[in-house]
């Protein structure tokens, strides 16, 4: 399943979340999602301190695992999303039923 989730740094906490992600090395940081999630793209708004990712997963045990770790400084709001192929097939059944 895919998840799009959201995130907002606390504002009170910003400079130290730069500070510690731009310390790392990107494989140090990738090596925190753990091997059941796969990471399609992550997109940063660092004027705000937000931005949103999309992962592949079919454990929400270790995404709740991976982003509990960023809890402390971190706010995330996610949702399960669908490529056009995968929302057009459940639609179309859900039309049919629906009739």
């Amino acid at each position: 399943m895919k998840i799009m989730f959201h995130w907002e740094i606390h504002p009170d906490r910003r400079q130290d979340v730069f500070a510690g992600f731009a310390a790392m090395e990107l494989a140090d940081y990738q090596s925190q999602q753990g091997p059941s999630i796969k990471v399609i793209g992550r997109w940063h708004d660092l004027v705000n301190g937000r931005g949103v990712g999309i992962c592949e997963t079919d454990d929400p045990a270790a995404l709740s695992a991976w982003l509990v770790k960023w809890n402390a400084v971190v706010d995330f709001d996610m949702s399960v999303v669908h490529d056009d192929a995968e929302a057009h097939a459940i639609l179309r059944k859900h039309v049919a039923e629906s009739d």
